[in-house]
């Protein structure tokens, strides 16, 4: 099972956030949970926060029985940071807030 790291630092690849290094004109590499990959630059992803963010959520949903990324990992509405709702944050609606950006006042009707 991913944890929260791990999760965050898939969600920044596939947004390609991460970090990588020029090998050379053609090639990358790049790390992801201490494993090095290398390929062409043309080939990272290089989705929106929203894209990024469903493919988390399908694999979440999908591969819900191996537990690959736990559930309770979310995107907040506000930041679009990924964060745990089992140890923060709250929902206003439809809405889910990380710690940072949630407070009782966004809670009040």
């Amino acid at each position: 099972m991913l944890n929260l790291e791990q999760t965050k630092e898939l969600y920044d690849l596939l947004r390609g956030e991460s970090e990588v290094n020029i090998k050379s004109n053609k090639e990358v590499e790049f790390e992801i949970n201490k494993s090095k990959f290398y390929t062409k630059k043309s080939h990272l992803p290089r989705m929106t926060d929203e894209q990024a963010f469903l493919v988390i959520y399908i694999l979440q949903e999908a591969y819900r029985f191996e537990e690959f990324i736990p559930d309770h990992y979310e995107i907040c509405s506000q930041c679009g940071e990924l964060y745990d709702s089992e140890l923060e944050g709250g929902t206003t609606g439809d809405e889910m807030y990380c710690g940072d950006c949630y407070t009782e006042e966004e809670n009040e009707d």
